[in-house]
C-alpha cells in the first residue's frame, strides 16, 4: 500500500497535535468553511477552487504522509512562527502551543516533550506536520486519498456551538478584541481593543491576555490570545488574532522603556545594560540647599532594639519639632513603648500636633517603615491639641502590646506654647506616666544606631531643570554631596551624626523642568518606601522591597510642560542608604 493510501482507511483520526484540547478551540481558529486540495509532489494546491502555489508539496516519508504547516495555519487563521530566542518553532491556536526544536529533536505538546518524528519533519527547509498529528487538532473531517487525480482533500467545517449552560443556567461569555491599526512598527506602542461581551449581561469579572505586548521590536507576525470569565465564574472560549510588526521603527527597546514604560516598572542591568550604565554615569546636578531651621529633630533610635526596659531618649522643646521614633523589642516578654511629655514650667503648656507618621508594631523593620513614611508624606489634616498642666507629666502616644522581636515606627510635627521635655520609654505594661519622672526607669546606654537631637528636620533643595540637557543625579543621605547633619545626644552630651538622614524631610524643587523620566536607585540595599511627585504619592516599590544595584525603577515622567517639579522623600527606617534619583531628558 502506498503512504498515501493509509489516509483513506482513517477514522476520525485519534491522534491530537496536542491531548486535551477543547473542539470548541476551534472556533478560535477559524469561522470560514474550507476545501482543500494538496496534490503529492506538486506545489499546487486549491482553496475553496482557487488555485494557490506552495513552497513545498505535501509528502510522503518512511509510509508517513507530512502536509505544510505554515500554508494551513495561513489559511486557517491559526499561528505559525519562530521563536528566534528559543530557536523553536511554535504553533498557536486557542489555548494550545505547540513547540518544535528541530537541533535536539523533541517537540513540546503544552510544555510536555515527545519525540519531534511523532509531531513534525524538515522538508526543503520548511516544516512539515504529519496529517495524523493535524487532523483532530483543526478538526479537519478525515482526511481522503482521491486515488484518480492523486491529490489529497482536506475538509474543514467550522461548528458553533451553544454558549448556555444548561446546568448553570446561564452563558458562557464571548473574547474578542482588535487592535486600533492593521499593522504596527517595531517599538510602536499597541493598542488593544476589548470587544468581549456576555450575551446575559453578565459583566466581565476577569481578563486572561497571553502574548500581550505593550510594543514589539522585531518585525514579524505575533498572535495574541484573550480568555474572559462573567461574574458567575463561565469561561469563555479562547479568541486569537494576530499583531502585524513592520519593518519601519517607531523606538528602540531603550526609548520605549524610558518613555512609554508604566510608572512602577524597571530598567535592570540585564535587559538593559547600554542604558543602565549610562543611568549609573550620570553627574550630579548642581543644587542649592537650604535647612530650615525653625524645626528641630528629635530622633529616637538608640538602643534600636532594647534588651531591657528603661528611657531610651529624653530632650526638651519649646516651639516647633519633629518627634521621631523607631524601635523594636528584643525583650522575651510584652513591654509598653510611650512617648511622654513633661511640663517643668509653673505655666500650662499646649502642645498641637500638625501631622503624623505611625506604623502599628510589625515583625517586618522596612514594612513600619514603608508605612509611617507614606502616612507623614499623605499630610493628612491633624488638629490634635492637648494640655500639660504646670508639674504634670501626661502620655503623648503609647503602644501597649509591643510584642517580642515587632519593631515600630513613628513621627510625629508638632507645635508648643512652652517648654516641654519629651520622653520616649520601654515600661512595664502597667507603668503609668509618675514612673518617668520618679526615678523607676533610667537612661539606657545608646547603642550604634542614632540617637539625638538635630538641627532641622526639613531641608529644601532648588534646581534648575533648564539646565538638564543629559541624564543628571541626585543622592539622598550619601554624606558627600548630602552631608549628615551634626546634633547633640542630649542624655549624654555628646557630639552625634544623623547618618542616613532619618526623620529629615527633603523637598525638592525643580524650576522648568524638561520632558524627562524620573528614575529611582536604591545603592546601599534593600528600600521600602514612598515618594511624592507633584503631590501624588508612589510607592518604591509597589510590593517587595527594591533591591539594590541592579536596577532602577521608573518613578514618573514630566511633560516639559509643567512650570515647576515638586518631590519629597523621607528616608524611611528600616531601609539602607543612600538612593538616588536620576532625571533623563526625553526630548
Amino acid at each position: 500500500m502506498k503512504p498515501w493510501q493509509r489516509l483513506t482507511a482513517m477514522t476520525a483520526i485519534a491522534s491530537v497535535l496536542v491531548s486535551g484540547l477543547p473542539l470548541s478551540a476551534a472556533n478560535a481558529v477559524s469561522s470560514t468553511s474550507k476545501l482543500i486540495y494538496l496534490y503529492f509532489d506538486s506545489k499546487e494546491a486549491y482553496v475553496n477552487g482557487e488555485k494557490v502555489m506552495l513552497d513545498t508539496p505535501a509528502t510522503a516519508i518512511k509510509g508517513t504522509t507530512y502536509v505544510p504547516i505554515k500554508f494551513l495555519g495561513d489559511q486557517l487563521g491559526f499561528n505559525v512562527t519562530y521563536n528566534a530566542a528559543k530557536k523553536m518553532t511554535e504553533i498557536v491556536a486557542g489555548t494550545t502551543v505547540i513547540q518544535l526544536d528541530f537541533k535536539r529533536k523533541v517537540a513540546y505538546e503544552n510544555g510536555m516533550p515527545v519525540p519531534i518524528d511523532t509531531v513534525a519533519a524538515i522538508v526543503n527547509e520548511r516544516t512539515m506536520l504529519r496529517v495524523k498529528q493535524m487532523a483532530r487538532y483543526l478538526k479537519i473531517k478525515e482526511p481522503a486519498y482521491n486515488a484518480e487525480l492523486k491529490r489529497l482533500e482536506l475538509s474543514f467545517v467550522p461548528s458553533t456551538e451553544s454558549l448556555y449552560d444548561p446546568n448553570k443556567k446561564n452563558s458562557r461569555p464571548v473574547a474578542k478584541f482588535t487592535f486600533s491599526k492593521t499593522s504596527y512598527a517595531k517599538g510602536e506602542p499597541i493598542e488593544y481593543v476589548d470587544l468581549s461581551y456576555d450575551s446575559d449581561g453578565d459583566p466581565i469579572s476577569y481578563t486572561s491576555w497571553t502574548g500581550k505586548q505593550d510594543a514589539y521590536f522585531e518585525a514579524g507576525t505575533y498572535p495574541v490570545t484573550l480568555k474572559v470569565t462573567d461574574r458567575t465564574g463561565l469561561v469563555s472560549n479562547v479568541y486569537t488574532r494576530n499583531v502585524t510588526i513592520t519593518d519601519e521603527s517607531y523606538m528602540t527597546r531603550e526609548q520605549f522603556a524610558l518613555q512609554m514604560q508604566k510608572p512602577g516598572s524597571y530598567i535592570s542591568d540585564e535587559e538593559f545594560p547600554e542604558l543602565f550604565a549610562n543611568l549609573r554615569t550620570a553627574t550630579y546636578a548642581d543644587k542649592t540647599v537650604e535647612n530650615d531651621l525653625s524645626r528641630p529633630l528629635l530622633f529616637s533610635d538608640s538602643p534600636e532594639t532594647y534588651k531591657q526596659k528603661g528611657i531610651l531618649y529624653q530632650d526638651r522643646i519649646n516651639g516647633a519639632a519633629r518627634i521621631y521614633a523607631h524601635h523594636i523589642n528584643g525583650m522575651a516578654e510584652p513591654t509598653k513603648f510611650a512617648i511622654y511629655l513633661t511640663n517643668n514650667s509653673d505655666q500650662e503648656v499646649k502642645i498641637l500636633t500638625t501631622n503624623k507618621g505611625e506604623a502599628y508594631p510589625s515583625s517586618n523593620p522596612a514594612l513600619v517603615g514603608h508605612v509611617a513614611s507614606m502616612d507623614f508624606l499623605l499630610h493628612d489634616p491633624t488638629n490634635d491639641n492637648m494640655s500639660v498642666a504646670p508639674g504634670e507629666t501626661v502620655v503623648y502616644r503609647e503602644l501597649p502590646s509591643f510584642y517580642p522581636m515587632m519593631g515600630m515606627n513613628s513621627i510625629y510635627d508638632v507645635e508648643t506654647t512652652g517648654e516641654l521635655t519629651v520622653t520616649f520609654a520601654a515600661t512595664s505594661l502597667d507603668a503609668g506616666p509618675e514612673t518617668i519622672t520618679d526615678g523607676t526607669y533610667q537612661p539606657l546606654e545608646r547603642s550604634v544606631h542614632i540617637r539625638g537631637t538635630f538641627p532641622y528636620a526639613d531641608t529644601h533643595w532648588y534646581v534648575d531643570g533648564s539646565t538638564m540637557t543629559e541624564p543628571k543625579r541626585i543622592a539622598i543621605a550619601d554624606g558627600t554631596t548630602d552631608p549628615f547633619a551634626s546634633g547633640v545626644d542630649a542624655v549624654t552630651g555628646t557630639e552625634t551624626t544623623n547618618k542616613g538622614s532619618f526623620g529629615v524631610v527633603y523637598n525638592l524643587h525643580i524650576e522648568n523642568p524638561k520632558k524627562m523620566a524620573i528614575l529611582f536607585i536604591a545603592r546601599a540595599g534593600g528600600y521600602k518606601g514612598p515618594v511624592r511627585i507633584n503631590g501624588k504619592i508612589v510607592q518604591v516599590p509597589k510590593s517587595g522591597i527594591l533591591t539594590p544595584l541592579d536596577k532602577y525603577m521608573l518613578l514618573d515622567r514630566t511633560s516639559g510642560t509643567e512650570a515647576t517639579l515638586d518631590i519629597e522623600i523621607t528616608p524611611p527606617a528600616g531601609s539602607n542608604l543612600p538612593v538616588d534619583l536620576v532625571f533623563y531628558p526625553l526630548d
